[in-house]
């Protein structure tokens, strides 16, 4: 049924009707891509977006652009759409609305799938200090996310010192050109679409502040590094200092050349050579910061925070929690 129909719009040379469902700014780009195709004729002849009520910058664009707005969740009818395509969309569509679609519903998913299934796949390649990302175009399955078919798949080398924004920014617009690649040849990529293997899967749930906290005794400094790279603009990493919660700011993997005896990890002291606390982390790695925020206080520099408070301790209390 699915290639009849197919091979029938190839042949009269249809375009496709698209539903797009979308939501933050990380969607806009594909957004923004289909809605040229669509204005240029060359693949789209019908163009509407499906927003929730979180979704202000999707409806505005679309309001902007004149595109017909539905708001989640949907009713749809058999024929009203041939695709759709999701990207950071944030729900969970259900069967019914997929069988509306001939051809199903795309969606661009920033990972190699079936590593990070979830909400936060960038978030935990960063931390996880991964050498590449990667983007999937897969088709939606019903009542579990991104467990659907892969339909095309390209690893994306990343640096080691990019940050969730830039990766971010990055990888919206990759998802866009492949999910304009796939529609170009929507047939012969349908029919390549494999299921997804059995092995490798992680799983990268949604972030909260709770993965901000440092752990002291079990994060090396790169560990530290990387998951202040992978949350900031969302979260900042934070300890606990004498029962008070401390933002850190500026992590640099350093190092210390001192007598080390008898320290563990959460030590903390002020190196004056270069401004900055250096504190003791797991594998006797050390990590430099040049900021420190107290909760209802401005922050505090390197400087401010060692003559405030780690040296009104005791060399044997200097510790982070």
């Amino acid at each position: 049924m699915l290639l009849k129909f197919l091979k029938m719009c190839i042949a009269n040379k249809t375009l496709w009707k698209l539903l797009f469902f979308g939501n933050d700014t990380y969607s806009l780009p594909a957004l923004k891509a289909l809605h040229n195709e669509f204005k240029s004729g060359r693949l789209l002849r019908k163009l509407e977006v499906c927003t929730s009520k979180h979704g202000e910058i999707v409806q505005n664009y679309a309001n902007q652009n004149k595109l017909k707005l539905h708001e989640w969740p949907i009713k749809l009818e058999h024929g009203q759409f041939d695709v759709g395509v999701a990207e950071s969309f944030g729900h969970l569509i259900p069967e019914h609305v997929i069988d509306k679609f001939k051809c199903g519903i795309l969606n661009a998913h920033p990972s190699l799938l079936p590593r990070w299934r979830g909400a936060s796949p960038l978030f935990y390649t960063l931390a996880n200090g991964d050498k590449e990302a990667g983007m999937t175009i897969m088709k939606i399955k019903s009542k579990k996310f991104d467990e659907g078919d892969i339909i095309l798949q390209e690893a994306v080398p990343i640096d080691e010192h990019v940050n969730i924004v830039e990766l971010s920014e990055k990888m919206s617009h990759i998802g866009a050109q492949k999910i304009i690649h796939v529609l170009s040849d929507l047939e012969n990529n349908l029919k390549m679409a494999r299921p997804q293997p059995n092995t490798g899967i992680l799983l990268a749930p949604k972030i909260t502040e709770n993965f901000a906290l440092i752990n002291w005794a079990t994060h090396t400094a790169k560990e530290i590094y990387n998951l202040e790279r992978s949350i900031m603009e969302y979260f900042t990493p934070y300890t606990i200092w004498k029962g008070i919660r401390v933002k850190l700011y500026g992590f640099r993997v350093t190092t210390f050349y001192g007598n080390m005896d008898n320290l563990r990890p959460g030590f903390v002291f002020y190196d004056k050579k270069i401004k900055q606390l250096k504190i003791l982390c797991a594998d006797n790695t050390w990590v430099s910061v040049h900021q420190v925020g107290i909760y209802g206080k401005k922050n505090k520099s390197a400087l401010q925070f060692n003559s405030s408070y780690v040296l009104k301790e005791l060399e044997e209390n200097r510790y982070f929690d």
